[in-house]
């Protein structure tokens, strides 16, 4: 909700975009709650049977073996170095 006040052209309009977040007397004009494709719904029960099924964190990192942490560790200790590296670095916020 924060993005709004900057990204708004002027205070009247963050605030009417405001109203509309938290106002739910339009909330399905033309849009469709939701979309059961039968691709959307492959995707979503693939999604909860990943979520539901896979294994925790937890469980990865107690079973990890210690040369897959090391590569880890270094593979981010690559992309940081790499990160670093170029010459050009774009400002996230060139809008504001």
């Amino acid at each position: 909700m924060g993005w709004v006040l900057f990204r708004a052209a002027d205070l009247p309009t963050a605030f009417a975009y405001l109203g509309s977040m938290f106002d739910a007397t339009g909330l399905f004009t033309g849009l469709t709650a939701v979309d059961l494709r039968p691709m959307n719904l492959t995707a979503l029960l693939v999604a909860a049977a990943l979520v539901w099924f896979a294994p925790t964190t937890q469980n990865i990192v107690k079973r990890a073996h210690p040369l897959m942490t090391i590569f880890a560790q270094a593979l981010f200790v690559l992309s940081i170095m790499h990160m670093f590296h170029n010459e050009h670095i774009p400002f996230l916020y060139f809008q504001f």
